[in-house]
């Protein structure tokens, strides 16, 4: 696999200090390269505190991944996909063992295929990427999941007959097994993705969560679950407020560490729609009603969701790209339901897709959350990150009543 030396890395341009418990850093530039600059996915261990990215480079078709710790140091780098038209990647994992798909086009629009690579080392090596055998010759993919408990790894893909469907693989096998139908759509969304999916245990068992937005006259969030490792499927169902015509609807999903509760955050990319969350607490039979968590008139979409915590309490990391090129970033307590809003200008324009996570580091009592999002800027992509420590003196909550 090739490999190139590390990118440059900017330090801490400011910090504002908020209070005397909680630090906000940012923007912090720390990756740089010509071309526009996509930020795609992320996975953090909890227990390096190291987050590994997928850059995607739009203009030279590569998938970059990143290492980065928590000082905001790229520790190592390297190329997956090189010159493939991928334009979708998303990463997985747990601990030293990360998963990477890559959705690619093989000569431009006319067949794509679903590309694996894995790591056993954190990300410091990476097999040679091998095509998913996936019957069909119109395969954009749509969402990864590692389910670590039972080793058992999901695929999720769009196919050109209006479908979202899924394979897995059980642990220890290098087959995909198990396609079957999640949802029929009204809505082709080409190269957007529609589905986000997570998961938790009941007794023990997984349940497998799917939000993804479709289209018949005005675009919602819909959801459906499986409990059988996605052989079967629930029917799908609309449980967003929103009907947006202005554009397209985007959801992401989180989950605590443990316990039934699931999270559903969703915006539409009008100017005019606030990001709202809901929630479940019986492993997605019923949701709860909206909670706006983005201030009015400014949000453009809802970038990325990331929860960290244990059971029924955690604390939800959002963010939001403004308008007037700024970031809007909010944390939230997941019992009050109540958050704090920061907003940060960043030099440049062209705002694409955005990548949070978060972590409670138990050893220094803080929960750290770190946003990542590209700017482009004259053709050169810069790659920025915010992050906030949040004292869990200040998150430990109460079981809602």
């Amino acid at each position: 696999m090739t490999r190139y030396a590390a990118p440059l890395v900017t330090f801490i341009l400011w910090v504002l200090i908020q209070s005397t418990h909680s630090a906000w850093t940012g923007p912090v530039q720390l990756f740089e390269q010509a071309g526009y600059l996509e930020a795609e996915s992320v996975y953090r261990d909890p227990v390096s505190r190291i987050s590994h990215l997928l850059i995607y480079n739009e203009s030279s078709w590569q998938t970059v991944y990143l290492a980065v710790n928590e000082s905001g140091a790229v520790l190592y780098s390297t190329i997956l996909g090189r010159k493939s038209h991928g334009r979708l990647a998303i990463i997985h994992g747990e601990g030293k063992r990360l998963f990477v798909a890559i959705s690619s086009w093989v000569n431009m629009d006319t067949y794509r295929t679903i590309n694996l690579t894995e790591s056993k080392d954190a990300g410091r090596t990476w097999t040679e990427p091998f095509e998913v055998p996936i019957a069909g010759w119109e395969k954009q993919l749509q969402e990864m999941l590692y389910v670590p408990e039972t080793g058992r790894l999901f695929l999720f893909w769009e196919t050109h007959e209006c479908e979202i469907r899924v394979a897995s693989r059980a642990a220890g096998s290098v087959t995909f097994t198990s396609q079957s139908l999640v949802a029929k759509l009204y809505y082709y969304g080409d190269t957007f993705q529609l589905a986000r999916a997570t998961y938790n245990l009941q007794a023990g068992r997984p349940i497998i969560h799917v939000a993804f937005m479709d289209d018949q006259f005005k675009a919602s969030v819909y959801y459906s679950r499986s409990i059988n490792n996605g052989v079967t499927w629930t029917a799908r169902r609309k449980i967003s407020d929103i009907d947006s015509s202005v554009e397209r609807v985007v959801a992401f999903m989180s989950r605590p560490e443990s316990g039934p509760r699931l999270y559903v955050a969703y915006s539409s990319e009008g100017w005019s729609d606030p990001a709202k969350l809901i929630y479940s607490d019986d492993f997605g039979q019923t949701f709860s009603s909206p909670v706006k968590i983005s201030k009015n008139g400014t949000t453009h979409s809802l970038s990325g969701l990331s929860l960290c915590g244990t059971g029924e309490t955690g604390t939800i990391a959002g963010l939001m790209v403004t308008r007037e090129n700024y970031l809007e970033y909010s944390t939230w307590n997941t019992v009050t339901m109540k958050g704090n809003y920061k907003d940060y200008p960043l030099a440049g324009n062209n705002f694409y897709t955005a990548i949070t996570d978060c972590v409670v580091d138990t050893a220094r009592s803080l929960v750290n959350v770190t946003t990542f999002t590209g700017v482009h800027r004259d053709y050169r992509g810069s790659l920025y990150f915010v992050g906030e420590s949040i004292p869990l003196s200040e998150r430990r909550l109460t079981k809602k009543e």
